[in-house]
């Protein structure tokens, strides 16, 4: 009787540790992503610049793609990352007549982009880095 137990306890924990869920970079109780593959980020600043009405966000995609609003209009591309360095291939952008507030931050932001060379997350923000240093939280 007593061996019926032990082995039923070891194939109950040999099932529980096999039915648990992927590890994921989004934020989870667990604590905040890691990578950026497979997250989503709004933007908080760029390089001190008031934002307007409109507030970028970025996606990057598991594939390498990433896309978003640039705070009117949206863009897409790819990115690539090595350590903790980052580059932006060309992005499209639609081209949308915007208020003039949100034309600014627009510009700002993809330059920043298109000028990023490093990235880091701490805590629940991400940061990029090279003409102009802007931070996300998790959208």
């Amino acid at each position: 009787m007593r061996t019926a137990v032990v082995v039923l306890v070891v194939a109950a924990l040999t099932l529980v540790g096999c039915s648990q869920p992927a590890a994921s970079a989004a934020p989870s109780a667990a604590g905040p992503p890691t990578e950026l593959p497979g997250t989503s980020w709004v933007l908080q600043g760029i390089s001190g610049a008031e934002l307007g009405t409109g507030v970028p966000t970025i996606e990057f995609g598991t594939d390498g793609t990433v896309s978003g609003s640039a705070g009117c209009n949206t863009f897409n591309g790819t990115y690539t990352v090595d350590g903790s360095s980052i580059s932006f291939g060309p992005l499209a952008t639609t081209k949308m007549a915007c208020p003039v507030a949100d034309t600014a931050v627009e510009t700002a932001f993809l330059a920043g982009l298109a000028g990023a060379k490093t990235w880091s997350i701490q805590a629940l923000f991400l940061t990029l880095e090279g003409v102009a240093k802007m931070t996300f939280t998790p959208a």
